[in-house]
């Protein structure tokens, strides 16, 4: 069995503002037919409002045989650790880091397997950090 590694980090920040579903844009990562992928993304974003929060979502191509993935957001500077549940956050203005860790197992469709987000209040933003990144492994 032949694993291929690969990892991708935003170069810089990508501020998303409203509640359409943006792509992350640097955080793409190619598929192929009948790949079977684990993969983690690690996104550190803050929020600029604390009456709102973020969504989270993904592109992948379409009809895959498998696709699942768990999604956890923590307050990374919060002594107490405050998890982010329901629509709003502990607090804005701080970092805070999601991680959608999965798998995807690719069927007869070509594409990309990438993050979206968006803020859940029309006037807030998200801003992703360049430090974010992704981690992928190919089997």
């Amino acid at each position: 069995m032949i694993f291929v590694q690969g990892a991708a980090q935003l170069t810089q920040d990508q501020v998303i503002t409203g509640t359409t579903m943006t792509a992350i844009d640097e955080l793409k990562c190619p598929v192929k037919i009948n790949d079977k992928v684990h993969f983690i993304f690690r996104l550190i974003f803050r929020q600029n409002s604390a009456l709102d929060s973020l969504k989270l979502d993904l592109t992948y191509p379409s009809n895959p045989v498998e696709i699942s993935w768990n999604t956890k957001v923590q307050n990374v500077l919060s002594i107490s650790n405050a998890i982010a549940v329901g629509t709003t956050l502990p607090f804005a203005d701080i970092s805070y880091i999601a991680l959608l860790d999965g798998i995807l197992v690719n069927g007869d469709n070509e594409g990309f397997l990438q993050p979206m987000c968006a803020s859940t209040g029309i006037l807030s933003s998200i801003t992703i950090k360049k430090s974010s990144c992704v981690m992928t492994t190919v089997m």
